[in-house]
């Protein structure tokens, strides 16, 4: 997304999203289906595991694990989502 900064040493991996001003630090490794927040910041030397979800004005510092949802300055995770994602579109249900 716009104003996006990546550090130096941060390696991404195939699918994620950022989205307008997030910054993040250098030597970062972030996993597959990850999603960044509006203004987030990811710190230096963390691992942020597959389909982690960090909401928008987060300061995130420390590792996260897969599929986590965290929110805050500093960032505590929420909760731990669950991998199935359904990428199908879904059926209408017919009406009566």
């Amino acid at each position: 997304g716009a104003e996006t900064i990546l550090g130096i040493m941060a390696l991404l991996v195939v699918i994620f999203f950022f989205t307008s001003h997030v910054v993040l630090s250098g030597r970062c490794i972030v996993g597959d289906y990850c999603f960044f927040g509006v203004n987030a910041t990811i710190r230096d030397k963390l691992i942020i595991g597959e389909g982690t979800l960090l909401a928008m004005g987060a300061n995130l510092t420390k590792h996260t694990p897969p599929w986590s949802v965290w929110k805050g300055n500093p960032a505590t995770m929420m909760s731990i989502s669950s991998k199935d994602i359904d990428t199908k579109p879904k059926e209408p249900k017919p009406t009566n």
